[in-house]
């Protein structure tokens, strides 16, 4: 009762108390009780998998899978869950939770964060189309398809992602976000301590294992993904305070031009990656329709063309972000909601925005029907919102005096 008594009277001025400098450098010197050994072994899981994938066998885990998918009730309640679980690493969900970061909570771990994704599904997208395994409802026709994707199975993007956040936000959980939610009393307790230290990792579970249940990925997916995401968050952690520093002391043009090479660089190994999967013209008639149940039996698959599209808009979110890092700079203005109210009316009022930006620019690119121009659109689509997050929408909020 206590706890809870400072809690609430807390939340009425916390959302106004910014994260300082002193904080997020703080923070980026920290070290995780279990950083090295998780991400050790995170390591070793991910390598000695990616190099054994060919040797290993895909039966055995559709039966594991099809036991799994029978888990169902007469309502529904778990294969909504489930969805809902898959639907936190699409494109249109991630946007709106690193914008309400930004606006209400901590822009230094938006700022910072978000360069996980693209580089994070590029990454992805290029070990797929190495290995490029079926995903199980294309080859098995007792697999149930609950949601599609063109993309190939091996390793799980879903898991990637959602892992390296994990792994990145941890640090976060057990420093300057952890005091600002819950205050210096409630956040120096030993169970708040651990819940939010392992909670993002129970969280990252659970997504990973709904893309199993949803029929999209094997067990082995979900597993090497997650090395991989805590792989590339540890790294990404690592060379942080580095590239923070470089950047930062450069002038806004050279800064902008050498952020700028960044997605020059992941555009070049697409392109690369795409000409060689291309190449095998068998590939591409190998698993033409989907074979499993469901309301995507018969659908026909395009494994190249349409993720080339899906990752090229990754491109878009890293050129993006080295303009808004360029603009904005590497230490963030500290401009909180002053009450509860305005944090609210800035989520609401920002993600509508962002919605609406986002699906007028979505339209366009259906719109297309030249694969050349759908990638276009789908880059500006995805560049326009690190730019909306931290440039337009914080000149809206001065506007309307929130």
């Amino acid at each position: 009762a206590e706890y809870m008594g400072e809690y609430s009277r807390y939340m009425g001025e916390t959302l106004s108390r910014p994260v300082s400098q002193a904080d997020n450098n703080r923070w980026l010197a920290s070290i995780s009780p279990i950083k090295g050994e998780f991400n050790a072994f995170m390591a070793g899981l991910a390598v000695a998998a990616l190099y054994q994938e060919s040797k290993f066998g895909l039966a055995w885990e559709r039966e594991k899978m099809k036991q799994l998918q029978k888990l169902e009730d007469r309502r529904g309640i778990i294969p909504f869950i489930s969805g809902i679980l898959g639907k936190f690493c699409s494109g249109e969900v991630l946007p709106i939770y690193f914008a309400t970061m930004y606006w209400v909570l901590d822009q230094y771990k938006c700022m910072y964060g978000i360069w996980l994704v693209p580089i994070s599904e590029i990454v992805n997208g290029l070990l797929k189309w190495h290995y490029h395994t079926p995903r199980p409802g294309w080859v098995d026709h007792t697999i149930k398809l609950r949601e599609w994707s063109d993309e190939y199975s091996f390793p799980s993007s879903h898991a990637q992602i959602v892992w390296s956040l994990a792994n990145f936000f941890t640090f976060t959980s057990i420093s300057s976000l952890r005091t600002k939610l819950l205050g210096t009393q409630l956040a120096t307790t030993a169970l708040v301590y651990w819940y939010l230290l392992v909670g993002p990792y129970l969280f990252a579970f659970l997504v990973s294992l709904s893309r199993v249940y949803d029929g999209l990925h094997y067990p082995r997916d979900i597993t090497v993904g997650a090395g991989v995401g805590v792989v590339l968050s540890a790294v990404y952690i690592e060379i942080l305070p580095t590239a923070r520093d470089f950047f930062a002391s450069l002038s806004i043009p050279a800064r902008m031009f050498c952020l700028q090479l960044i997605p020059l660089f992941f555009m070049i190994l697409l392109k690369w990656g795409y000409d060689r999967v291309c190449r095998d013209k068998k590939l591409q008639e190998e698993w033409m329709h989907v074979r499993g149940e469901g309301k995507y039996k018969g659908r026909r698959v395009s494994p190249h063309d349409v993720p080339y599209v899906a990752y090229t808009g990754m491109v878009g979110v890293l050129s993006g972000l080295g303009i808004a890092h360029s603009i904005v700079g590497f230490t963030p203005q500290d401009d909180f909601p002053t009450s509860f109210p305005i944090a609210v009316a800035r989520i609401l009022i920002g993600n509508i925005g962002l919605v609406v930006t986002f699906l007028a620019l979505r339209c366009i690119e259906k719109w297309c029907t030249q694969p050349t121009f759908q990638r276009l659109w789908r880059f500006i689509r995805y560049a326009n919102v690190p730019i909306y997050i931290t440039l337009v929408a914080p000149l809206l909020f001065q506007l309307l005096a929130i």
